[in-house]
């Protein structure tokens, strides 16, 4: 019984890092460095430095972050609590139906990897979360300087499919206070734009938002 209340813990343990991943990828980070972070945070392993800025440089990413790393101390702490109390009342006999449980588990771990269902599924799943989210996935936003109650930033629009129709007017939407100084594509500096412009892959456009601005 022990070693089945064991298992559902990985059990769940693996659900959160699955779900932390896929909500990373949904903002734009490619799967590995989604997935590693995901990874970092839970077990508290830190980041590297590169990498910690495509987190701490993206609202989004730092408060999935932020949850990773509070349920992975939680977890190891309730963890250690768990294997102390079982080591002072004592394991059980391990039965039968309790290592075939495991043995099934692992197999369908296993064969679920090696056949890409897990990636499979995940893809659907991070294109539902991006379909429902349309900012994250769409563009996100890179702040170059904060005084007092103005955000300098770059919104910068990514390599995504709904990102093909974005106008001027949908980040105007998107982001109510928002000024747009200047738009950049191509090393060229546009300054004269309206807002039904279309916007590219890789565009940035300079902006300053009010602090309050959703988003920030």
């Amino acid at each position: 019984m022990q070693l089945l209340i064991i298992l559902l813990f990985l059990i769940i343990w693996l659900l959160i890092f699955w779900i932390g991943s896929i909500a990373l990828e949904a903002t734009g980070l490619e799967r590995a460095i989604a997935r590693f972070q995901a990874l970092s945070a839970l077990t508290g392993a830190g980041f590297t430095t590169s990498q910690s800025e495509l987190i701490v440089e993206h609202q989004a990413r730092r408060k999935i972050i932020s949850y990773l790393i509070f349920l992975g101390n939680t977890g190891i702490m309730a963890f250690i609590l768990l294997v102390i109390l079982y080591t002072r009342v004592g394991i059980s006999a391990v039965s039968n139906f309790t290592v075939g449980t495991i043995i099934v588990f692992l197999i369908i771990i296993y064969s679920s990897l090696r056949l890409g269902v897990i990636n499979s599924l995940t893809d659907k799943l991070v294109r539902a979360v991006k379909k429902k989210n349309l900012k994250t996935s769409a563009f996100e936003i890179i702040v170059l300087k904060q005084a007092e109650e103005q955000v300098l930033a770059y919104i910068i629009i990514g390599q995504q499919p709904n990102s093909a129709d974005l106008t001027i007017e949908d980040i105007r939407t998107e982001y109510k206070n928002v000024n747009i100084l200047a738009l950049e594509r191509d090393n060229q500096v546009l300054r004269d734009f309206n807002d039904d412009e279309k916007l590219m892959i890789n565009d940035q456009l300079l902006c300053y938002f009010n602090k309050d601005s959703k988003g920030l």
